[in-house]
């Protein structure tokens, strides 16, 4: 029996907004084969919507390690304590920086984000249809996030992140902040280059997989990876078997034992077969 974590955005979910049907069918036949499938993702618990909900995971590890799952069994569940808080919310604040804390209920987001939100939220879905739009990531997006207020953020239960792109670079804040937090770029890109994530330094895709290879008590040659986003890496260095999108950062192909096809080629399906999970 292996254990395969899967990423969730670029690598399982399309930015369309949907999962390949050879995907699915990889996974239905991994799963009858005795395998067990994880969702590994820095999506909050309240992400999880659409065709992401259409699969039966045998676990999740969401909010980048935060909130760990074995079907409906909590096995971890952490937030920022209340320094932390305070420290990002000053600092955004101070830099009118929009950004957003994410629950495993929901997202808050500040007036700045809200405001950014519109303008990316409007570039990219002109021209779509009604439909396209409805599917679409930045839709998602746009209409989960809540306006609320610095007041309120400091009472929230967060456990992580995400501040858009502004007139501060990513390597100041990342430089501003990495003693605290542990500061990656953000894997959706319409949310700007200069675009990026906040955690725990002790919170990681590495450290929740942990909680379900032990739960499931899975040797550590029998655990394998896919992944395509900076925030992967930890994942996929945590595996014996780290396999890379052909779509993915070349950061991550680099960490790489193998480089599947890219998600609009079957990649997925592809990897499975490699690897005679199917």
């Amino acid at each position: 029996m292996k254990i395969i974590f899967l990423d969730a955005d670029g690598t399982l979910f399309h930015p369309k907004g949907f999962i390949p049907t050879s995907a699915k069918e990889a996974i239905y036949k991994a799963q009858a084969n005795g395998h067990k499938i994880i969702l590994c993702t820095g999506r909050q618990k309240s992400e999880i919507y659409g065709d992401l909900t259409s699969i039966e995971y045998d676990g999740v590890v969401l909010g980048s390690g935060a909130l760990v799952m074995a079907k409906d069994t909590i096995l971890k569940d952490v937030a920022f304590s209340q320094k932390q808080k305070d420290i990002i919310i000053e600092y955004m604040s101070s830099h009118s920086i929009g950004f957003f804390f994410e629950m495993n209920e929901g997202l808050l987001i500040n007036e700045e984000g809200m405001q950014k939100m519109e303008e990316i939220y409007i570039n990219y879905c002109k021209g779509l249809s009604e439909e396209e739009k409805k599917i679409n990531g930045v839709t998602r997006l746009y209409t989960t996030v809540i306006p609320t207020s610095y007041e309120d953020m400091k009472t929230c239960n967060a456990n992580k992140v995400t501040f858009l792109e502004s007139d501060i670079p990513f390597i100041k804040i990342k430089n501003d902040l990495s003693d605290t937090f542990d500061v990656i770029p953000c894997t959706f890109t319409p949310l700007g280059k200069e675009s990026g994530e906040l955690a725990d330094l002790h919170l990681s895709k590495a450290n929740g997989m942990d909680v379900l290879i032990e739960y499931f008590n899975i040797d550590r040659k029998d655990v394998i990876a896919i992944g395509d986003g900076e925030n992967d890496i930890p994942m996929l260095k945590n595996a014996h078997v780290a396999i890379a999108m052909e779509n993915g950062k070349e950061s991550v192909k680099k960490v790489a034992d193998y480089i599947t096809s890219s998600i609009d080629e079957d990649g997925i399906y592809n990897a499975f077969k490699h690897y005679n999970l199917i």
